[in-house]
């Protein structure tokens, strides 16, 4: 199983992305994945996150550079490209 986040602190945000990535994994046949959809403001990030792993990233890139860290800290994958902004 692949777990993506998607986190960002607009739900119009989420709802948008999440749309995009669905489509996107339909259309290369993909199923074997579980989205993790998370609403976080800035301060929130770190209570959200607490003791959860994935394996991708989809951030949005309102985020300054503390949370994002600490967003980078609960990827599993050992490269940049597992982490994407939006």
């Amino acid at each position: 199983m692949f777990d993506i986040l998607v986190i960002s602190p607009y739900s119009y945000a989420l709802e948008q992305k999440v749309d995009d990535i669905k489509l996107r994994l339909f259309c290369q046949e993909q199923t074997n994945y579980k989205l993790h959809v998370i609403k976080a403001l800035p301060d929130e990030v770190t209570e959200k996150l607490h003791g959860q792993n994935y394996d991708y990233a989809y951030i949005d890139d309102t985020y300054i550079d503390d949370e994002v860290a600490e967003i980078r800290s609960h990827i599993t994958g050992e490269s940049h490209k597992t982490i994407k902004f939006f």
